[in-house]
């Protein structure tokens, strides 16, 4: 009798663990229903975000373009195509064809980055330095006029621009814009290194190297 109760109280036990282990298998299946739902939603929710900014991409980029360029009928609207690998833009004519890049001539390309980084910008929400290297010398005096007037300014809290003297901003295009500008300093590249100075109007329109303009 007394080996038949050890035996007994022995199998009690094992049958105790056992319902232990149930009981947390089925706690676990309730847990992995309710990732499985949370993480359902939450991939729903990803895809419907990434969607929206999608469509806001595009019109925010297509907006800054017809802003910019002179050609309005270049195109009729900016498709984004979103993949793993990351984003495809591209331009689209009135018959839904999509338009080369490589037929844009170098201006409208010029004009093309620029609107992306705006849109990127006004898109994303946040004010930070935006740096700008040679962004005049494609284009002809009213688009570089339009950009500096209008578009630049309005980028950021802070747009440093890096022209060129002589090739990109005239003293007649600074004196439009001479309002919005800060500082102007010029860049001297030397053996070893390179140094920033400031410098006046008339000591930066008298140079012919690379400066920076804030």
């Amino acid at each position: 009798i007394d080996q038949n109760n050890r035996q007994l109280q022995t199998l009690y036990r094992k049958r105790a663990e056992a319902l232990k282990l149930i009981e947390v298998d089925t706690r676990n299946a309730k847990k992995d229903t309710v990732l499985r739902s949370l993480k359902e939603k939450l991939d729903l929710f990803v895809m419907a975000f990434k969607e929206q900014r999608r469509k806001n991409l595009e019109e925010r980029i297509g907006a800054a373009l017809r802003e910019m360029m002179h050609k309005q009928h270049l195109f009729d609207h900016v498709s984004i195509d979103l993949d793993e690998s990351g984003m495809d833009l591209q331009l689209v004519d009135r018959h839904g064809d999509r338009i080369p890049k490589d037929s844009l001539s170098m201006g409208e390309k010029q004009l093309y980055a620029i609107a992306l980084l705006k849109a990127l910008i006004d898109e994303s929400g946040m004010q930070f330095p935006v740096v700008i290297d040679s962004p005049l010398q494609k284009l002809d005096e009213e688009h570089a006029m339009n950009l500096l007037r209008d578009v630049f300014p309005a980028l950021s809290d802070q747009v440093f621009i890096l022209p060129i003297p002589g090739k990109e901003l005239s003293p007649k295009e600074h004196g439009e814009i001479e309002h919005l500008v800060h500082s102007m300093s010029v860049i001297r590249h030397e053996e070893g290194g390179s140094e920033i100075r400031s410098v006046s109007k008339s000591e930066f329109f008298a140079m012919e190297e690379e400066l920076v303009w804030e």
